[in-house]
């Protein structure tokens, strides 16, 4: 049997992180062929004291990061971790009661390198402003009801085998959130490099985390991620191919142009919100 690290990171999120865990513990049940590494992330609330809290069970690990990113803590999840697959979850997700055995079924395919899922808004409606398309800047990641070979998944349903993230050399620590600056593309990044070694990443529509995200359902969060985002994807664009920077920078300032001249003509409310995000990646990505 496979034996998972399931690596939460986490900082100042301390309640939302103790729901995580009691969720992936009810639905690990008794399986001793797993654990669950809590990465601190220098947190500054009451996050530390879940050394204690969850003494009792020998399942779950706590570790201090104090170098502070996401990419950081993911990749110190990577080197505390005993398991063979490691499956990065969000510190804000409830899993579907069969999560793992629904892995155990797709990881029996031993080319399969990397898996994701679906993930869900838990218990809250996504507003009806946002086009469907970017749902994922609100962390939501339903791309299909078909099983497939994809290029990218979402960060919080992210599995990968040890042996492959070791290989390739973990998350870049200059890209993903750091504290509380919005940022992203570390998984961009990070798939990109296993494709670079021919090997597969496969979705599932049966894997499926429910997200917390209620924080993250305004017009605010959208557009600042969308930023974030465009200076994320400028860093890794630059290491694959000048050419493909010279395009999207091009891109970006005709996105920019059009925001000036359109955003008070329209008035469909998702056209508008289209333009003001594609406005603020690209300003991201020309800084």
């Amino acid at each position: 049997m496979l034996k998972y690290s399931i690596i939460i990171c986490s900082y100042n999120r301390f309640e939302l992180l103790v729901e995580t865990i009691d969720s992936v513990l009810s639905v690990l049940q008794n399986r001793q062929d797993s654990e669950i590494l809590i990465i601190d992330n220098k947190s500054t609330d009451l996050t530390s004291s879940l050394k204690t809290k969850y003494s009792f069970d020998k399942t779950v690990k706590y570790f201090l990061e104090t170098k502070q990113g996401l990419s950081h803590a993911r990749n110190r999840g990577m080197e505390e971790a005993s398991g063979e697959i490691l499956v990065y979850l969000d510190d804000d997700v409830e899993l579907k009661s069969d999560y793992f055995e629904v892995l155990d079924s797709i990881l029996i395919d031993d080319s399969i390198s990397a898996v994701g899922g679906k993930v869900l808004p838990f218990n809250v409606s996504i507003p009806s402003w946002l086009p469907e398309k970017y749902f994922y800047l609100v962390s939501v990641f339903s791309p299909s009801e078909q099983p497939q070979i994809v290029k990218y998944l979402m960060g919080a349903n992210f599995i990968v085998r040890k042996s492959i993230a070791e290989k390739i050399g973990g998350f870049d620590v200059r890209l993903g959130r750091n504290g509380n600056k919005l940022a992203g593309g570390e998984e961009i990044d990070f798939l990109n490099r296993i494709h670079s070694i021919n090997s597969i990443v496969f979705y599932s529509p049966k894997l499926i985390v429910y997200h917390k995200i209620n924080d993250k359902l305004n017009i605010n969060y959208v557009l600042t991620y969308s930023k974030e985002l465009g200076k994320s994807e400028r860093i890794i664009d630059t290491t694959i191919s000048t050419g493909k920077v010279r395009t999207k920078k091009m891109k970006s300032v005709l996105a920019v142009v059009l925001h000036f001249f359109l955003i008070k003509v329209l008035k469909n409310e998702k056209k508008k919100v289209h333009l003001k995000i594609m406005n603020e990646y690209g300003k991201g990505y020309l800084e």
